[in-house]
């Protein structure tokens, strides 16, 4: 697969997939965080760059999956990039896209409010069922993991 993940932070997921896919172009909007990456990358199969989620630079249908985790909610604009990404994957691509939900819950407000009060902007407080809604608004059909005791 050719996968395109956003917000890679410091590139720990990246590393530890790189060896699994045909090819990971990993991203994130800032370039300290990306310096980081760069550092622990290691495959041919890896490539680290800084790219805004909003506008990305890739052809239509260029990835077989998009990864994108814990950053949506953090972005102001979350329907910007879910539109790219519907944009850069192929029509049979596959979104990975898990993040806070915790609107849902009074431990869950506690947490954004003590992450809000130590400077972590949180743009939006969704609830399960809320998350899901912008991502059949946007366009991504809905699948969900299935586990049996012998998985």
């Amino acid at each position: 697969m050719t996968v395109l993940e956003l917000a890679c932070g410091t590139g720990l997921l990246s590393v530890q997939l790189a060896g699994s896919v045909k090819m990971l172009e990993a991203t994130d909007f800032s370039e300290d965080m990306i310096k980081q990456a760069k550092t622990k990358a290691h495959s041919f199969r890896l490539h680290f760059s800084v790219q805004d989620a909003t506008a990305l630079p890739y052809a239509p249908e260029t990835f077989d999956a998009v990864i994108i985790s814990n950053t949506l909610h953090i972005m102001p604009s979350p329907e910007k990039a879910l539109s790219e990404i519907r944009r850069a994957l192929k029509p049979d691509g596959i979104l990975i896209t898990p993040t806070f939900t915790a609107a849902g819950c009074l431990l869950g407000r506690v947490r954004i409010r003590i992450m809000e009060l130590s400077g972590f902007k949180v743009f939006h407080k969704w609830t399960p069922e809320s998350y899901l809604e912008l991502l059949r608004q946007t366009g991504f059909p809905l699948q969900t993991a299935k586990c049996s005791a012998a998985d």
